[in-house]
This record gives C-alpha cells, sequence and structure tokens, in this order.
C-alpha cells in the first residue's frame, strides 16, 4: 500500500473510532469500579451481569445486595454501597 494510501486508511479509522461514544468505566476495569456513582447500572434481573443489585429496592424487597461482573459471578456488598452505587 502505498503511503498517502495508507495515511488515508489511517485517519478513516481514526475517525471512525471518535465517533463511538465510550463506554463506563466499569466496562474495562474489574467489579469494584463499576461500584463508583455514575459507573454502575442497575441489575434487570438478579442473574444479569455488569451490574449491582439493590435487594432493598428491587425484587421482593428482601434478600441481599450485590455487585455482578462480567462473567456473571456474585460479589455481595451491603445495601448502602448498592444504593450509593446506583443513586449518588
Amino acid at each position: 500500500m502505498r503511503a498517502p494510501a495508507l495515511a488515508a486508511a489511517a485517519a478513516l479509522a481514526l475517525s471512525l473510532l471518535a465517533a463511538v461514544p465510550a463506554a463506563p468505566a466499569a466496562a474495562y476495569g474489574g467489579w469494584r469500579e463499576m461500584l463508583q456513582p455514575g459507573n454502575a447500572r442497575p441489575c434487570r434481573y438478579e442473574d444479569s451481569r455488569l451490574c449491582v443489585w439493590d435487594a432493598r429496592h428491587r425484587g421482593n424487597g428482601r434478600g441481599h445486595s450485590f455487585a455482578a461482573d462480567r462473567r456473571g459471578r456474585v460479589h455481595p456488598i451491603s445495601h448502602r454501597t448498592a444504593h450509593r452505587a446506583l443513586h449518588g
């Protein structure tokens, strides 16, 4: 490939990458980064991934709050931590 064509291809690739919105920090880091306000998203279901389950405010209001990582592993957290992660 010639140098001008290579430069044009690189410029196109960079412009496409700039148009893609950044993923939240939780998508790149471990589950603890997900607990920072602004990074956490609520679990839709108890078996969801990359989310925080606030047991007091979800489901039947009983149980234990947790953070679920990208593999679906559950990490127990306090209600206070879950609430703070989801609502600041």
